[in-house]
């Protein structure tokens, strides 16, 4: 009740952790004035680099009535959308995936990839295709001319009748090249600008912010469904990371945040966040115990609303020798 069924302390999703330590506050996920999940708040128990973000478990702990327990903490669709395999041939790149709903293949899923891709001259180019499952659940989709390139970041959502939506994220790289993830993280806009989020990457070494965009399902050729964001927003002023402000995301539904750090054609990174922040594995981790409990007391799992999506929740809870 007191996780899901309130909405904590105003604001909490955007206090520093310093003003949070000052104040007794409480973690509810709802959004104030509405029964929907707030999914900034729930990405606020995701893993961050921010220092002045970082939430441990073990202050999330504090603030749940768990004396003498620990817990678990999932977000995941009850829509499961896997890429299977990202397979050059010759100038093109085949994706292969497949959609199930409660474990069974799923027949017309709306398929949207986004391949953000780094070619041999350094331009980046962003390339949307759309496609539907067959009667297996598998989707397979042929990008045509988009090799040769040292990077491709692939995207895909899944959508079934806009009420269940699901990701998966995949990347090809040449053979010589080498790009690797990065820690970012998304909160509410500082200004408190409605549907605007802000993005904050981890600055690597020899590296700088070079793209961000933003990214979400469309249904057919035409519909809006790629952002690139300015660089003349970053500001790179952080001494640990760069703060990319004022995100203009769709009001409902998934959304996916990508940027790109370059150092060269070869080498760099990427980063990538998704809202609805899923606790499953395949972006985020699940929240899980800091000590080994005991026998499990309670199990439940509960459907929930977040930006219009239907998810699942489930809290697990063990008890513990103090």
């Amino acid at each position: 009740k007191t996780l899901i069924s309130t909405s904590g302390s105003p604001n909490w999703n955007n206090l520093d952790s310093a003003t949070l330590a000052t104040m007794n506050w409480s973690i509810g996920l709802q959004s104030d004035g509405n029964n929907d999940l707030n999914d900034l708040k729930l990405n606020r128990l995701s893993q961050t680099n921010i220092p002045e973000y970082l939430l441990s478990y073990q202050e999330i702990g504090n603030h749940l009535p768990s004396q003498g327990k620990v817990y678990r903490l999932e977000t995941f669709s009850p829509l499961n959308n896997s890429i299977l395999s990202i397979t050059p041939i010759g100038t093109d790149l085949r994706i292969v995936g497949i959609v199930t709903l409660n474990d069974n293949p799923l027949q017309n899923t709306n398929i949207t990839i986004h391949l953000i891709s780094l070619g041999l001259s350094g331009v980046t180019t962003v390339q949307t295709v759309f496609s539907s499952t067959n009667s297996t659940g598998y989707y397979d989709d042929l990008i045509v001319g988009i090799l040769p390139a040292n990077f491709v970041g692939v995207l895909s959502f899944a959508d079934f009748l806009g009420t269940v939506q699901d990701y998966s994220f995949g990347t090809y790289q040449d053979a010589v090249a080498n790009f690797q993830r990065t820690n970012s993280t998304i909160l509410g806009s500082s200004t408190g600008s409605p549907n605007t989020i802000d993005l904050y990457v981890e600055k690597e070494p020899s590296n700088s912010l070079s793209h961000v965009w933003a990214l979400y399902p469309g249904g057919k050729i035409g519909e809006i469904n790629s952002t690139e964001i300015s660089q003349s927003s970053f500001n790179s002023t952080p001494a640990t990371y760069t703060l990319v402000p004022g995100i203009v995301i769709p009001p409902a539904g998934t959304v996916g945040i990508f940027s790109l750090q370059i150092s060269s054609f070869t080498t760099g990174y990427f980063s990538i966040d998704v809202l609805p922040t899923f606790l499953d594995g395949d972006i985020e981790r699940k929240l899980e115990p800091i000590i080994d409990p005991n026998a499990v007391s309670s199990i439940s799992t509960i459907s929930v609303v977040i930006r219009e999506v239907v998810v699942f929740i489930r809290l697990t809870v063990w008890e513990v020798d103090l």
